[in-house]
């Protein structure tokens, strides 16, 4: 353990300044904050009181949709019925059109056939002619007043007036009213009265033209007076529509109106729902810079915290991993430079073999594959292991002056197969499985002979071999193919070959007479 008194000190110091600037950030974001909160609220009131304001403005909208549909179904009801008042004065103007026409038309063809049997009988009865001419005066339109008869009376007092006569209007109104009131007899030329029977004839057809004439002024009558009072429902249905018209168009002009003041709501709320968003993102981005800021301000005494809480972390010595120590590099009272390691510690708890591997062969070898590792200390006990990393570098390179330097790659070897035997740093010989094949037959890579066409074969042992010309030992030749093989061993194929079959394997030396067997396995 290292004396760490001053930076514990220093630590403490640091700590207060971060405690003193956290307060500070605190206070700064709290008012930040309630700026945001104020913001929203207002925001919120805003809101609710714009709509508030909105619903009020449709409602008086709705109310004033309601008055002009109201308005609206009235001045229709008012236009429709000053059309059909206008239909109606129109029809009765027809109907007393075709009354009065019917003085030429069809009223008169009831009278003038009655006038003219009139006008005949009394020629027939010899009236006299200014009796006749006061006759003619009556037509279709006053005959009902027509007071004129035929009696057995006579009065030859009274003259008929004579126009020259300068009293002569006045005797006319006498005369008329001797000849329409009937105060005498219709008198012939003769001045004798009429025939009782062509009285009663004349008397007769007068009758039946003054109840035709009055039948004709009564229908004119009536027409007339049914056309004056539809004249007058037409006229008041005219001022009518008129009113129903100017209240519909203000009921539409206050419905207009009312709707574009809820339109004027309406956006007067998206203008202030617009500021007040606006002016709470700015107390959000506010607030967050105050954050951000806070967040970042104490970084300098974090990192000197921690700078100094590293230092002191490191005044206690902690092993990082298990193992023996194998080297302690200070002693109590020595000054520790921060470099130097002050133990060697090793993990004993497995082993890696670190092989050569040169550069012919480095190219067969991959992480993973299996390893047969022979050592020493552990003897003919063959141990498991896997290739676990190969080094991209080699270990030495060829230089321009040394042309004989070996390359060679690391190659570390993790050892499966636990041993109490293995310590560190002993030799072992490893064989790195790049290719395995199960129940095969091999033999040594030297018992595979080339016959002159380029063909393989083996030799198989025989106690009784022949001695050929040039002085070998000649066996029986089995033709073979090879498989997989490794440096010393080679797979063989041939169905005359089995296990335990043993061949001969040729002496290096071309005179020797002794050639080695070996058994197919």
């Amino acid at each position: 353990v290292l004396d760490s008194s001053d930076i514990e000190e220093n630590i403490e110091i640091a700590k207060k300044q971060m405690n003193a600037s956290d307060a500070n950030n605190a206070i700064g974001i709290g008012g930040a904050q309630r700026a945001l909160s104020n913001a929203e609220v207002n925001r919120d009131k805003d809101a609710e009181k714009a709509d508030v304001n909105i619903a009020r403005a449709w409602d008086s909208y709705a109310t004033a949709c309601k008055n002009l549909e109201d308005a609206e179904k009235k001045y229709n009801d008012a236009v429709n019925a000053r059309k059909s008042a206008e239909n109606n004065k129109n029809s009765l103007a027809g109907n007393l059109n075709t009354v009065q026409s019917g003085a030429t038309g069809q009223w008169a063809q009831q009278f003038n056939p009655y006038k003219n049997d009139l006008d005949t009988a009394m020629a027939n009865a010899n009236v006299k002619p200014e009796i006749c001419v006061v006759v003619d005066n009556y037509d279709l339109s006053n005959f009902v007043a027509c007071n004129m008869h035929a009696s057995q009376h006579k009065d030859p007092v009274v003259e008929p007036a004579d126009p020259t006569d300068p009293n002569y209007a006045t005797d006319l109104e006498l005369y008329n009213d001797y000849i329409v009131n009937g105060i005498s007899d219709f008198l012939t030329t003769s001045d004798d009265a009429v025939d009782k029977d062509e009285a009663e004839v004349i008397n007769n057809l007068i009758a039946k033209l003054k109840e035709i004439s009055n039948s004709y002024l009564t229908t004119e009558a009536t027409a007339s007076s049914n056309l004056a009072t539809a004249q007058a429902t037409f006229t008041s249905a005219q001022s009518t529509e008129q009113a129903m018209k100017s209240a519909y168009d203000s009921a539409k002009s206050t419905a207009d109106s009312l709707y574009n003041s809820y339109l004027d709501m309406v956006r007067a709320k998206e203008d202030t729902k617009r500021m007040d968003d606006s002016t709470v993102a700015s107390a959000v981005d506010s607030l967050n810079s105050t954050r951000n800021t806070a967040s970042v301000s104490n970084l300098p005494s974090v990192q000197n915290i921690e700078s100094l809480e590293e230092q002191v972390s490191k005044c206690t010595i902690t092993a990082p991993m298990s193992g023996t120590v194998t080297a302690v590099n200070y002693k109590l009272g020595d000054r520790y430079d921060g470099m130097s390691p002050i133990c060697v510690i090793e993990d004993d708890s497995k082993y890696q073999v670190s092989a050569e591997i040169d550069e012919f062969d480095i190219a067969k070898v991959s992480v993973g594959q299996k390893v047969k590792i022979l050592t020493n200390g552990t003897g003919d006990t063959e141990l498991e292991g896997v290739v676990k990393t190969i080094a991209p570098h080699a270990t030495a390179a060829l230089s321009a002056t040394a042309t004989n330097t070996a390359v060679t790659y690391n190659v570390l070897i993790d050892i499966l197969t636990p041993n109490d035997d293995l310590k560190m740093d002993m030799t072992a010989k490893v064989t790195i499985v790049s290719e395995e094949k199960k129940n095969c037959k091999c033999l040594p890579m030297d018992a595979i002979q080339k016959d002159e066409d380029g063909k393989l074969f083996v030799e198989l042992k025989s106690d009784t071999p022949t001695l050929g010309e040039d002085g070998k030992l000649v066996y029986e030749k089995v033709y073979v193919e090879k498989g997989m093989e490794s440096d010393y061993y080679v797979e063989v194929i041939s169905d005359e070959l089995a296990e335990g079959t043993e061949v001969i394997i040729p002496s290096e030396y071309d005179d020797s007479l002794y050639d080695i067997s070996w058994e197919v396995g």
